[in-house]
């Protein structure tokens, strides 16, 4: 079997709104921050060569707003695929997702809510690396043969890097 090298790319949604406290939790819309940041970060990532091939979004209001958003420095080839466990089920959701994914593509996305990101990068680069609003964690792993089989690595990833929008 074919093992290629993968590029993960966590990132925790855009800053929402908490101006209408009758919202649902997960029905909460980006603020106007929010909207202004993803897109920043969206962008920082093309410029490093880190664009996905594909996007796995939380379900959540405020995740699948900040997905959509990424699309305008992604191109229309990356397709968004929503996952509803990514809202509340942790870090194992996570890595449930990106086990799932076709071997081919190399480069994943996941968007998604803290603390379930923060341990997600605990599990696999064992690296403690703080979440705020639209911060991106850029991680890799070399000759993996699926998503499977990496995304069962623990600690073997390597933490290329983090874009917090306020750094930008």
């Amino acid at each position: 079997m074919k093992t290629i090298s993968r590029r993960l790319v966590l990132l925790r949604h855009a800053k929402s709104s908490w101006k209408r406290p009758d919202h649902h939790d997960r029905d909460r819309p980006l603020s106007a921050r929010g909207r202004r940041d993803a897109p920043r970060v969206a962008e920082r990532l093309v410029a490093l060569g880190w664009e996905p091939e594909q996007i796995v979004s939380s379900d959540a209001r405020r995740a699948r707003e900040t997905a959509k958003l990424l699309l305008g420095a992604f191109g229309d080839g990356v397709e968004i695929t929503l996952d509803p466990a990514l809202y509340s089920d942790g870090a194992s959701a996570i890595l449930d997702s990106l086990s799932g994914l076709e071997p081919s593509v190399g480069a994943a996305m996941v968007v998604g809510h803290n603390p379930d990101m923060e341990w997600a990068v605990r599990i696999l680069s064992r690296s403690s690396i703080g979440f705020g609003t639209a911060t991106a964690v850029l991680l890799s792993i070399d000759n993996t043969a699926d998503w499977a089989e990496a995304s069962g690595l623990a600690g073997e990833w390597t933490v290329e890097g983090v874009i917090r929008p306020d750094q930008i």
